[in-house]
């Protein structure tokens, strides 16, 4: 039984501080992007709530935000899983990229493999540029805003 409200505690605090930090974010970007902002968080039937404005018609409703032109984009949770997994796997076969490019560059340069204490040293002159996923291009031609 102990355990089970250890746990629970233990969740309660992560949510606490994450939800917290959540509607920090949420503030810093409505100011730095000057970015109309409404967050509902729901947990244990309870609402957390976050606007940066008291504007009226701050938020829109759900008929507003679907008559809207051009259409808003609407992620969900299986967005950012295809976005992190591309991304991965971008930067993995980049990364495999530059050092196959630097090791050829460096044993051309020193004829050796390894230098020092058998570490190898890489030599990355341009860094490659990730490719940006279709989620992200949809955000920088919408301006990230849905306004």
């Amino acid at each position: 039984m102990a355990n089970h409200q250890n746990k629970r505690r233990i969740v309660r605090e992560k949510f606490r501080k994450r939800s917290s930090s959540f509607f920090r974010k949420a503030n810093e970007l409505s100011q730095v992007a000057e970015a109309d902002i409404y967050v509902v968080i729901r947990r244990d039937d309870k609402y957390y709530i976050y606007k940066s404005t008291d504007r009226p018609g701050w938020p829109p409703s759900q008929q507003d935000i679907a008559n809207r032109s051009p259409p808003s984009l609407h992620l969900g949770p299986k967005d950012f899983d295809t976005l992190n997994k591309e991304r991965h796997e971008q930067e993995v076969q980049i990364e495999a990229q530059a050092i196959t490019k630097s090791n050829q560059s460096c044993r051309q340069r020193s004829g050796k493999k390894t230098v020092g204490q058998g570490r190898r040293v890489f030599f990355i002159p341009n860094p490659p540029v990730l490719q940006i996923s279709p989620i992200m291009k949809a955000l920088r031609t919408d301006g990230g805003s849905s306004s």
